[in-house]
């Protein structure tokens, strides 16, 4: 690594070699199917793969077989039991209401 006009130029692959930076960034090391799959919210395999070049991840078979703990969770819902309210069996037996008061300020009218 060397300053040049107030920046660092790291050099890339070997020496008197032209490497581009992604190439050897790929080169190095390929992030997991995993880590996209959580990168870009969880998608489906068939998803992922329309989305990220099959060339940009590795994937093997324990991987395949891992089952994603987000994406199970995420498919659980809570069951609700709803009780039905009481009904009145006779008029005024069963009345509702809101109430409030006193107001502050008064209106035009008095109330």
């Amino acid at each position: 690594m060397a300053l040049q006009d107030g920046l660092y130029h790291v050099q890339v692959g070997a020496p008197g070699k032209k490497t581009s930076l992604l190439a050897t960034a790929l080169a190095t090391s390929l992030p997991s199917f995993t880590l996209w799959h959580q990168r870009l919210a969880h998608p489906s395999d068939k998803t992922l793969a329309t989305l990220v070049p099959q060339e940009t991840y590795k994937r093997d078979k324990e991987e395949q077989e891992r089952i994603c703990q987000g994406c199970i969770k995420a498919k659980h819902t809570r069951k609700f039991e709803r009780k039905p309210q009481s009904r009145a069996k006779k008029a005024f037996e069963l009345s509702r209401s809101d109430l409030c008061g006193p107001i502050s300020p008064l209106s035009k009218s008095g109330f």
